[in-house]
This record gives C-alpha cells, structure tokens and sequence, in this order.
C-alpha cells in the first residue's frame, strides 16, 4: 500500500498554485500537514519551496524556520541541525500559552539528536521517556500523521544507541504501523528498514529478512534527500544477513554496491562493525583492526563502553585480537565494558576468552549471569549456546546433547548460521548432524555455478542459477513469486535479477527472456 499517485499529485499541483501565486499562509496549512510526506516523496518540491521562501516569512514562523533546517541538515549529510536554529524554534515553541504537542516532539527530537552526536546514552534516553509519555498522554494530536513516524525513528535509533534493540523494533514498527495507517506515509518502508536493521543487530536474521521484504531499495540517489540517507539501514541489513548466511560473495557484493553511502551519520558504525565480521571471516582482520581503533580513538564519546557502538566495535576488536591469539590485549579492550549488561556480542567475545584460557566453568557463569539479566531471558543468542556446548564438551556434562540440539534450533530459528564458527570440531560435527550447514549450501550454490554448462560460441555463458531463474520468470510474474520459488527474500531476488539484466543488456523481463532464447 503506497501513498497514491493521484493524491500526491494533486497535492502537488496545490503548492505549485500556491508558489506561483506567493500564498504563503496556504503554504504553510500544508507543510503542517504534509512536510515529511512530501520530503519523501517529492523533495524537489520541498526545495523550492525552502528556495522561494522570504526571509521575512520564515523568521515569523519558527516552525517552518526549523523545517528548512531539517532540510539542510539532509544536504549537509549532517548529524545535527544548527544549534542555533534550534534555540528559536525552542523558545518559540515555549512562548506558547499551549504549545502544540507537535512542535513540542520537534523540541524533544532535536534535543535527542544533539545528545546523541555527544554520546549521551542516558540522557537522550530519559528525553525519550518524556516523549512516549506525551505520546501516551496528549490530546491533541494535529499533525500526527505527518511527524509521529519520523519522532518513532529518532527514538528507535536512541534505543539503538543505547543497545536496547527489543525496544528499539517496537519503536520502528510501531511507526511503521502508525505511518500504513495513515496516508500512507512513505516514511513506512524506511521505519521497516530500520527494524530490520534492529534485528540484525539482535542476531535474529529471520524476522530481519521478514523486515526487509517490507523496506526499500535505492529509493533515491540523491545525497540531499532524508530519503537517501534513511535507505542506509536496508543496505546495511541486507549485508549483516549475507554475512550471517556465511554467504561471502553476497555480502562483499552488497557492502561494495553501497560503499560510498554510509558517511558519518547515525550508522557509520554498523558499517565500521559489517566490516570487521567480513574481515574476520574471510580476511585476517588487520584493516578492520585498525579502523576500529582509529574510530574508537577519534569518537570517543560515540562509542563510549556503555553505548552499542562501543560495545559492538570493542566486540568485533576482541574477535580479532582472539582470532590472532593475542588473548591479554583482547581482554584489555574488553575492559571498561560492563559485561553482564552488555550487547550479546561482547558477552560472547568474554565468554569465548575464558574459554580460550581453559575457565570453562567461568564461561559458563557468565552466560549464567548475562542471560538473566536480558529482557527476555528465555530468548538466548545462538552463539552463546554454542559457546555453551563447548563449555559442557569440555567439561564432560551430560547437557551437551540438550544444549548442541537448543543451538541447533536457535540458529535455524534466526538464521544465525555464522554462530557455528564459535563452535570446537566435536560440537560443530553435532550442529551439522541435526542441520545443514551455511557454508555447504553456499558452496553447493557456487559449485551449481561452475557447473554450468558451456554456451554456444557467441552466445552470453550463464550460471545454472541464471538460467534457473530465466526458466521461472516465464510462468512467475512477481519477484515475491519469483522469490518464493527460489527460497530466497524478495530483495536478494531482486539483486540477482538486476545482475541479470546488467549481464544480458536487457531493460527488463521480457527483454531479458528474449535475448537468452527463452
């Protein structure tokens, strides 16, 4: 369900009257009802109006004061609004005998933002207690419709920050929810993106693939627009579950097709983290080593030890580090992270160097330890269970058959089948019996490749898998049919058909099945 063509236009074909006729009070009834909708959908539209507008107009009204500001901040490929833009519109908004609730969440908001670029985890998170509590409270809702998904994405990127990722997928998909149920808003697939991004995060790439197929991909290429810079979350998503998947070839590909695109706003460090699981993987860990240091010693209060970004990097260090046997320096990095509270990751890098310093027992008490402090404490990563029965292999327990068939479970469940790698031989034998492995598959899937068969001279050679997928687009006529016959998610089917077409110089299905003869 999309905002309709026909609704946009004739929204559109309103503000052009109104510009050309300068009626800047109608210009402003709509920008209060439809200013991130059309931000969105029709930036250009926003731009002009922000081009046009007098000097004089926008310093009587802060509102739209602070909307162009929003604006530019999307231009600046910024963090942060101008502080002092803020400060009008601030105390604009608390010269009201009854401010609007709208324009006290843009208060909020803004303060949030300029918490968050200084590293102040707890506190941008008591303002967003303040927030849900308007929310939940207020009456008046004027202009809900049109702010409530973009105040949900600030919080749920809060949450984000603040390593609270169950909280932070309630946020997103509530504003998901929230945004389908009105126009609907085209914020929607962008909260969807995010909420996958929050599950990846989490380590359950199932429901982040179930939230990806909801997001959008390359919605815009220009670096001006909330729209380009919002899409990064899908990216990013897409590659955490390639690498999950232990599908290198997949996640080199989709980090190199959106490489250029991640600067330094709210997810510089997922990019920074997508890195260093790649480079541990299939690498040796020295580039990403470096850049985590160079980033933990450039931002330190961005990735402070209490936020996810510090704690996921400081994670991904102490992998590194392990992986090179370099164990004192790996406990060093853990250092200053409070361990039990912290994001799976770094209890799992914890958990995994006791266990390389022959503290089976203690590996164990901490996963004890961090598991009943999660919010849902029944819900246990699967590297932790597979740490679990390395702990009970070693120490000759009879739960090792229970727990190898839990972690069996939870990687199937998730689709967290890079876990296996923190698995010894003797439990990774055990995972493999009760379920196929991810590398074979990937393996199967390239072996399919280089099977094909040779083409005719002149003709283009292509994968059994491209030919695969030639054969049913003739009797599939969506990508969700076409992905349901592949298994595969809709987004990857659609990379594969994009890679198709590039590689036939078709412009689209049709095209595409007539140069390969089918």
């Amino acid at each position: 369900m999309e905002w309709s063509r026909s609704g946009r236009d004739a929204l559109l074909g309103d503000l052009r009257s109104f510009l050309d006729h300068e009626q800047w009070d109608d210009i402003a009834i709509l920008l209060d009802d439809y200013f991130f909708a059309l931000s969105f959908a029709a930036p250009e539209a926003v731009f002009e109006v922000w081009e046009r507008a007098p000097r004089e107009w926008l310093q009587e009204h802060p509102r739209y004061l602070m909307a162009r500001e929003l604006t530019r901040k999307a231009w600046r490929s910024s963090a942060l609004t101008e502080h002092r833009i803020e400060r009008i519109f601030a105390d604009w908004v608390a010269s009201q005998e009854h401010p609007m609730a709208r324009d006290v969440l843009g208060v909020k908001t803004a303060e949030i933002r300029r918490l968050l670029a200084f590293g102040r985890i707890e506190e941008a998170l008591g303002a967003v207690a303040e927030v849900q509590e308007l929310i939940r409270t207020t009456r008046d809702h004027d202009g809900f419709d049109d702010v409530l998904g973009s105040v949900l994405m600030r919080m749920g990127l809060t949450f984000v920050a603040g390593g609270e990722l169950e909280r932070a997928v309630e946020a997103f998909s509530e504003g998901w929810r929230w945004s389908r149920s009105t126009l609907p808003h085209p914020i929607a697939p962008y909260l969807a993106g995010h909420c996958a991004l929050a599950h990846a995060l989490a380590g359950d790439f199932a429901h982040a693939e179930e939230w990806l197929a909801r997001s959008v991909e390359d919605a815009s290429e220009d670096p001006r627009t909330m729209a380009f810079h919002l899409q990064k979350a899908a990216a990013l998503s897409r590659t955490l579950i390639a690498v999950a998947r232990l599908d290198r070839a997949e996640a080199e590909a989709s980090l190199a097709e959106h490489a250029d695109r991640i600067d330094d706003g709210d997810l510089w460090w997922v990019d920074a983290h997508v890195r260093a699981r790649i480079d541990l993987y299939w690498g040796d860990g020295t580039r990403s080593a470096r850049l985590i240091e160079r980033a933990l010693a450039a931002y330190p209060s961005a990735t402070a030890p209490a936020s996810l970004p510090g704690m996921l990097l400081r994670a991904d260090l102490s992998d590194i580090l392990q992986h090179r046997g370099d164990l004192d320096r790996a406990g060093d990095v853990l250092e200053h992270v409070e361990i039990v509270d912290a994001h799976a990751s770094a209890v799992t890098a914890q958990a995994r160097l006791l266990m390389h310093r022959k503290r089976a027992g203690d590996a164990l008490s901490l996963l004890d330890r961090a598991s009943a402090r999660r919010r849902t404490p029944a819900v246990v990563p699967a590297r932790w269970l597979v740490i679990r029965a390395n702990a009970a292999h070693l120490l000759e327990r009879p739960s090792v058959v229970e727990v190898v068939r839990l972690a069996a479970d939870r990687i199937a469940s998730t689709g967290a089948h890079d876990a296996v790698h923190e698995a010894m031989p003797e439990v990774r034998a055990a995972i493999d019996e009760r379920m196929p492995s991810a590398e074979a598959a990937v393996a199967e899937a390239a072996a399919d490749d280089d099977d094909a068969a040779a083409p005719p001279e002149g003709a283009i050679a292509l994968t059994r898998r491209e030919r695969q997928m030639l054969e049913l687009m003739r009797t599939h006529a969506s990508v969700r049919d076409l992905a349901g016959a592949l298994f595969i998610s809709a987004n990857t089917a659609k990379s594969h058909l994009r890679n198709l077409y590039r590689k036939l110089g078709a412009t689209g299905r049709e095209d595409a099945l007539r140069r390969a003869g089918y």
